[in-house]
């Protein structure tokens, strides 16, 4: 039997068709479906006069004059096509996947590319354009194995598989798709040295070459997806969520990896998640009472959001009980893992208001797809797509042909056989299994071409196939393809994740229907450390309760906001009206008083300066005491910048000098706060903020205790430099005040001012740590602030005009106690003074001039109200009959004149 020359092109597609076999070898043409299953066939039952089996592969003569050889390499297959289900001890397999049509989708996409490959079509991977003219090797597919998702029977498939045809192992094998599965038959497949590609296993438990060392995949790892998951929930900012797995290979291996990528992260961008896993048990009621109890576990932590990571037969199981214990539908959110079919829900039908409608409005579905169509239709997925949509009846006769042929129940009338019009009818769009699987054949045909490149023949083992695809990089139909070395999984930063959003609307027949929607995908950022994720055009998320808004991740916490009381704030407000009433009085006591000697020799303006001085620094208790208790945010602002408008008072010592000295300095220091301040409130303003105290915290971990205070970003620099300007004139004065510690009190006020000064220093040394220790105790931080904004004020007007009042008061009681003895002589020598005149002597008459021209003097500095100070106090040392004789004697020289 010879071989006829390999043609390249698409065989004619008619209704009749037979599965290709070694009976049917003759009448195949080369470039259709089936044609190297046909030839493997024969080549298996000895049909060729020279053919061996060389490594991994079947090598026959090409014939047709062609003295070349081609090595065909069979390809295996075991998916779960259908799950088991007992019930009362009989077991039944239901199909998966939207009823089969997606393991049908997703195992067509394998034979899909072994056909491109064996054609050297290239519409999708362009590497395989005319590949068959430089490379020998051919791919075979055999029929399809059912593992009906269970590991035993994967294995045991796997197992006979091996056993009755020992000397012609498949060059590859393709499964399984759940991780659970994928496992032990990683093992046995390693152990027979046969490399295994899973489409959709993504267990990190696979990561580990060391056990499964023959293993390999094009979708990424869950180690990977977990990544993609944080980020999509730190995108939403949720920092806790609810975990349920399945408590197999493929669910703990998931929750590994979410714990991994969270505490991967910086420390303020980490997730803390509470899992609960649930036993997988065939027996669907063992199931049920465990989910059950799992759930209300997840109830007790309080979250909004929950990530499953189960199958297509928890789903109703899952979310009915979550509706029945209160943590499903309006107000939480369910994020599902690949483990859940986008298809299992598209299409179903609920009642409205039934425990599964109100549970699977708005949940969602992640998963790594193969791509999305572009507008542009020119990327690996498009190019696909189209390969796909144009598959006739040939395609789908070949593909039914391969579905599996037995099963643990004996009934391969079971599985799903395609309608001719599956592919060009658009059926089923492409799915993700589909697209990775041809990549993934793809793969392995190209390694095989390589390893015949580099070792000029076709012939190898399992080992270097596996080798050589780990190493394959090019541009498929799941976009560009990267293989990690270390994991042998796929580059996470090369895949496309997606994010379904499931909604329901009536359909008028009292029921409501589900639909499947995609709303947002991960863009390819291999350089960047995180996963970005954007929104399809047009498309948005709605949650459970009809809204675009993501709810809240947490219940609302009862935060302590340390809001100043009202009692402190009247008690605040209250002193800031001492000190203005007070500041008041005594600048109303120096106009009054300005004529006076005592008032006069400090200078009134330079007390009334202290008086609206005191006011001033007073004022800043009523800003201080607001807060977002009583006014808006913005008025919040205002009250901190008015905060910062306090005036920088220098006191003076009182000796005799002149105004324009004494504004002078004033004016400096007062010139140097006033441009910090501005320059402060335009560059930096201070603005109103909240503050967590970080001392205590609720059972999520959230601060519930904050402050309210007037923060900018620099505000350690400003206050350094009002610092420097103004703590060293404190010293300075302080300095001055003890110099003029011994200066006589008639000239200043040496003694009061050095008191003042020293409080002001204890106040500031003392009471500003005070304030910096009290941190965010609102009431202590405003009582020391007022404190020590009441001392300043209250201690330097008592002490600088308490003084002068009693001094004041001291002059007019002693002038009155003067006037008084003046009074009490009168009463004791009422004669009238004419007569006193008239009968002095002689001799006295001298003396007599003596009085006269003394009382006229004294009466002249009188009416000038002045003298030296030294002269008036002389004056005041003069005794009562003195002043009253000068007195008399003066009015008696007036009378005389």
């Amino acid at each position: 039997m010879n071989l006829r020359r390999h043609r390249r092109g698409r065989a004619a597609e008619d209704d009749a068709y037979a599965c290709p076999s070694a009976a049917s070898f003759d009448g195949l043409d080369p470039s259709s479906y089936g044609y190297y299953d046909a030839i493997y066939d024969v080549a298996e039952s000895d049909g060729f006069a020279s053919s061996s089996r060389v490594g991994s592969v079947e090598v026959v003569p090409a014939g047709g004059g062609d003295n070349r050889t081609l090595a065909i390499a069979r390809l295996a297959t075991i998916a779960g096509f259908s799950s088991a289900k007992l019930s009362g001890g009989d077991k039944t397999l239901v199909l998966r996947g939207n009823g089969g049509s997606q393991i049908y989708g997703d195992f067509a996409g394998a034979m899909l590319a072994a056909h491109h490959f064996n054609n050297g079509v290239g519409d999708v991977v362009r590497e395989a354009t005319d590949v068959h003219e430089r490379c020998p090797v051919r791919l075979s597919m055999e029929d399809a194995r059912d593992s009906e998702s269970l590991q035993t029977v994967a294995v045991d498939r796997f197992g006979k598989r091996m056993i009755e045809d020992p000397d012609r192992p498949p060059a590859a094998l393709l499964g399984a798709w759940r991780s659970a599965v994928s496992v032990p038959l990683a093992i046995l497949s390693g152990a027979y040295r046969v490399p295994q590609i899973s489409p959709l296993s993504t267990s990190t438990e696979l990561d580990d070459t060391s056990v499964y060392r023959y293993f390999g995949r094009l979708i990424p790892s869950d180690s990977g997806t977990a990544v993609a998951v944080i980020d999509y929930f730190t995108g939403l900012d949720v920092r806790h969520f609810g975990m349920l797995y399945v408590n197999d290979p493929y669910g703990s291996g998931f929750y590994q990896a979410i714990n991994e990528a969270s505490l991967s992260k910086p420390e303020n961008e980490r997730v803390k998640v509470r899992a609960s896993p649930f036993s997988y048990n065939n027996h669907l009621t063992e199931s049920k009472r465990d989910i059950e109890l799992q759930i209300r576990q997840l109830k007790q932590t309080g979250y909004r959001y929950f990530f499953g990571v189960f199958y297509d037969e928890h789903y109703e199981l899952v979310m009915e009980a979550a509706y029945r214990v209160g943590i499903a539908g309006p107000g939480y959110v369910w994020i599902i893992s690949d483990g859940l079919s986008e298809t299992y829900l598209d299409g179903r039908v609920y009642k409205p208001g039934s425990p599964l409608a109100v549970a699977s409005q708005g949940i969602g579905i992640l998963k790594a797809e193969g791509g999305r169509e572009t507008k542009e239709g020119n990327s690996g997925y498009d190019r696909f797509a189209k390969a796909w949509y144009s598959q006739g009846s040939n395609s789908v006769n070949y593909y039914n042909c391969k579905q599996p042929k037995d099963n643990t129940i004996n009934d391969s009338t079971i599985y799903y056989k395609a309608p001719l019009d599956f592919f060009r009818g658009q059926h089923l769009p492409p799915t993700a299994g589909a697209v990775f699987l041809y990549d993934s054949v793809m793969a392995l045909g190209l390694a095989a071409c390589e390893l015949y490149n580099k070792a000029e023949d076709a012939y190898f083992n399992g080992e270097d196939l596996h080798t050589a695809f780990v190493s394959q990089s090019f541009e498929g139909a799941s976009g560009e393809v990267a293989i990690l070395p270390k994991t042998t999984s796929r580059d996470p930063k090369s895949a496309f994740f997606v994010l379904y959003n499931i909604h329901g609307e009536p359909d008028g027949q009292d029921r409501a229907l589900f639909r499947v929607k995609t709303v947002a995908h991960t863009s390819s950022a291999r350089e960047s450390t995180k996963v970005i994720w954007k929104s399809f055009a047009n498309e948005t998320y709605v949650y459970s309760d009809g809204s675009t808004i993501p709810p809240g991740s947490l219940p609302l916490a009862e935060v302590n906001m340390n809001h100043l009381s009202p009692s402190a704030r009247i008690a605040g407000i209250t002193i800031a009206i001492i000190i203005f009433s007070t500041a008041l009085f005594f600048c109303i006591w120096t106009q009054q008083n300005r004529s006076e000697r005592v008032v006069k020799a400090s200078q009134p303006r330079f007390l009334c300066m202290i008086c609206v001085g005191a006011v001033v620094l007073g004022s800043t208790i009523i800003p201080l005491s607001i807060d977002d208790s009583v006014a808006s945010i913005q008025a919040c602002n205002n009250a901190c910048m008015l905060n910062k408008i306090v005036a920088k008072v220098q006191q003076q010592t009182r000796m005799k000098v002149k105004v324009k000295d004494a504004m002078r300095p004033f004016f400096v220091v007062w010139g140097l706060n006033t441009i910090v301040l501005v320059s402060w409130t335009k560059v930096d303003p201070l603005m109103w903020v909240r503050l967590d105290t970080e001392l205590i915290f609720d059972r999520f971990d959230r601060s519930i205790d904050s402050y309210g205070l007037c923060h900018s970003n620099n505000s350690a620099g400003w206050i350094a430099g009002l610092f420097i300007i103004n703590f060293p004139l404190l010293i300075l004065a302080n300095y001055q005040a003890y110099k003029a510690r011994n200066l006589s009190t008639e000239f200043s006020e040496s003694k009061y001012v050095s008191i003042i000064m020293a409080l002001m220093f204890e106040v500031v040394v003392i009471g500003l740590p005070v304030f910096i220790l009290v941190g965010g105790d609102t009431a202590l931080r405003f009582i020391v602030m007022t404190f020590l904004i009441g001392s300043i004020c209250m201690s330097t007007l008592c002490l600088m005009f308490i003084p002068k009042m009693r001094a004041l008061r001291q002059q007019l009681n002693q002038q009155g106690e003067e006037n008084n003895e003046a009074i009490d002589e009168t009463k004791v020598e009422r004669v009238p003074i004419t007569r006193v005149v008239s009968n002095v002597g002689d001799e006295d008459e001298e003396e007599i001039g003596i009085f006269v021209r003394l009382g006229a003097l004294f009466r002249r500095r009188s009416s000038d109200g002045g003298g030296t100070s030294t002269e008036q106090g002389n004056a005041g040392t003069m005794t009562g009959r003195s002043i009253y004789v000068g007195r008399m004697i003066s009015q008696c020289s007036s009378s005389a004149n």
